[in-house]
């Protein structure tokens, strides 16, 4: 099951918080930013980077936090290391001391990551036991589309592969890869660290995380995938929702960042519903695996305010909506929800089924 996705396209760094945990340790140097060049197709992407610490000082760490049941793990990303890989820091077969491209924890015990080497190879390690280490190595500033499959289990019931734009580098099966009583996973994390004083630099884009439940292709490796963003374009049937200023709904919510107050929509009743028209799929002939709504929403008060992402499909019932995804804070952050397959047919979605459909919000309770 598609879990969550991410294009770094509709926000800024400021933002990143609200849809990923991002920390460091105290006294570290850098720069990182969400923004234009970072991406691959000269969108925006994530500038993962540290530069000028010591190896005591320098850790920085890319994290999101989910609520599953399944010990199946599986995601994707484009990755680039802008600087050389030998600046990656990799001393120990601890996850806390080494750059680790992608790892797997069940509420902060780490089962399995995947060591970056300072030769661009990868080592997949449970605990701190190294399962393998690939023959094949990432190249300095060319993009790559790594994926991660990790089965949980113990006693030599788990496995472990990892894809190189679609190849696989590492193919591992009958091991051990749970660490603790649990096979469940919460969270998946990057960290990077690089070596003493030297400069580390990471573009990361095009990401999905999975869980292996469901029917396929949802339930195992996507393969290189394209995470596009699109904003609404127009108003859609329903506009429930008050505008803060003028009559156009759309108006409000289109800012490719965010702005907060500067311009929103609001509502006080159970069941206002707003739809919008958003652009066409970005490769004509390439209908989405999975469609996921961003919403930046905040409430005013305390007290019950459930929200669920809508996909007005036509037709009757005029809009189906997933089951709510959020109570929100009083302060904004983004809150996410995924129509995996079309809601009215329950299938994958085709190219004109998207084009044809508005999608938006509801105010649930």
């Amino acid at each position: 099951m598609l879990l969550f996705i991410d294009s770094f396209d509709h926000y800024d760094f400021a933002a990143l918080t609200s849809k990923w945990s991002f920390g460091g340790s105290t006294g570290k140097n850098d720069d990182s930013a969400v923004g234009a060049g970072f991406g691959r197709r000269s969108t925006n992407g994530f500038k993962y980077r540290s530069y000028g610490d010591t190896f005591a000082s320098n850790g920085h760490t890319l994290e999101k936090a989910l609520v599953t049941q399944g010990n199946t793990f599986i995601c994707g990303f484009a990755f680039k290391c802008v600087t050389p890989l030998a600046n990656s820091q990799n001393q120990s077969n601890s996850d806390s001391v080494s750059t680790v491209l992608a790892a797997v924890q069940n509420v902060g015990v780490t089962h399995v990551w995947i060591r970056l080497n300072t030769d661009g190879t990868v080592s997949a390690l449970c605990g701190t036991t190294v399962l393998q280490t690939s023959l094949v190595g990432l190249t300095q500033n060319v993009v790559t589309y790594v994926e991660v499959k990790v089965v949980i289990g113990a006693a030599g019931t788990g496995s472990v592969m990892v894809r190189f734009n679609g190849s696989p580098v590492l193919d591992i099966s009958s091991v051990t890869t749970q660490v603790g009583a649990s096979s469940n996973w919460t969270s998946f994390y990057l960290r990077q660290r690089g070596g003493a004083g030297g400069n580390a630099e990471w573009h990361l884009d095009d990401f999905y995380l999975a869980d292996g439940f469901g029917d396929a292709p949802w339930n195992n490796l996507l393969g290189d995938c394209r995470c596009d963003c699109g904003v609404p374009t127009a108003e859609g049937a329903l506009s429930d929702w008050a505008p803060l200023t003028g009559t156009n709904n759309a108006d409000m919510v289109k800012e490719v960042v965010a702005d907060g107050d500067t311009s929103y929509v609001s509502s006080v009743t159970a069941g206002h519903m707003d739809t919008y028209v958003v652009p066409n799929v970005a490769v004509p002939g390439s209908p989405p695996t999975g469609v996921q709504v961003s919403m930046f929403v905040r409430k005013e008060a305390a007290g019950l305010c459930d929200l669920a992402v809508v996909a007005n499909l036509g037709g009757s019932p005029l809009a189906i909506h997933s089951k709510p995804v959020i109570n929100p804070g009083t302060t904004y952050a983004f809150r996410t929800g995924i129509f995996q397959t079309n809601p009215a047919t329950g299938l994958a979605w085709t190219e004109a089924e998207f084009n044809a459909a508005e999608f938006g919000f509801v105010r649930a309770s």
